[in-house]
């Protein structure tokens, strides 16, 4: 059995967060992960990911302070950038 993706999760409701840890532990049996890390917005996943190593960030897309693209361009410039996928309740966001 492989290690565990360490994942992070970014969305500014905590019920999303939440939610999303139900789906990973539903998950673990076909792809092991562990949630290392959650942030309100990007700003402070930013500032997470200085601390602890992950393989994968799922991030909303509609957050204050510092959006889920915005944090895409900046992560995508770290030494080991994590790989990212987009999680939003807004349709209109899917396409970008």
């Amino acid at each position: 059995m492989s290690a565990a993706l360490r994942v992070v999760l970014i969305d500014d409701e905590a019920p999303a967060r939440s939610r999303l840890k139900e789906l990973i532990a539903d998950c673990a049996p076909l792809a092991p992960a562990t949630v290392v890390g959650e942030a309100a917005n990007g700003r402070e996943a930013l500032e997470l990911l200085a601390t602890v190593g992950a393989d994968l960030v799922l991030v909303d897309i509609r957050m204050p302070q510092m959006s889920g693209i915005e944090f895409a361009r900046h992560a995508r410039l770290l030494e080991s950038p994590p790989a990212i996928i987009f999680v939003t309740a807004y349709d209109e966001y899917a396409i970008k």
